[in-house]
């Protein structure tokens, strides 16, 4: 990195934005919340492993790891939800 100052790097913008990004850490995600990336997940995984058996012109077929995916987040989904009742 010829030419860089190192103050590019530590600048206050970017300070902002780990601070931002460690403070939303640092707050709980209710069971709703997490339930809600857990469906995000198995849609994304569906999505993309629809998409590329449509691009194969092939029947659906899921990946391993759209399959490992998928499943993870039923059961983190089923498990948040028991817990929750």
């Amino acid at each position: 990195m010829v030419g860089r100052s190192s103050a590019a790097i530590t600048s206050p913008a970017s300070t902002r934005s780990a601070f931002i990004a460690i403070s939303c850490m640092d707050e709980k995600l209710s069971g709703q919340q997490k339930r809600q990336y857990y469906v995000v997940a198995f849609c994304l995984a569906v999505g993309i492993d629809l998409l590329t058996s449509f691009i194969r012109d092939a029947p659906y077929r899921p990946s391993l790891v759209g399959l490992a995916i998928m499943i993870a987040a039923v059961l983190y989904f089923a498990a948040s939800w028991i817990r929750e009742r």
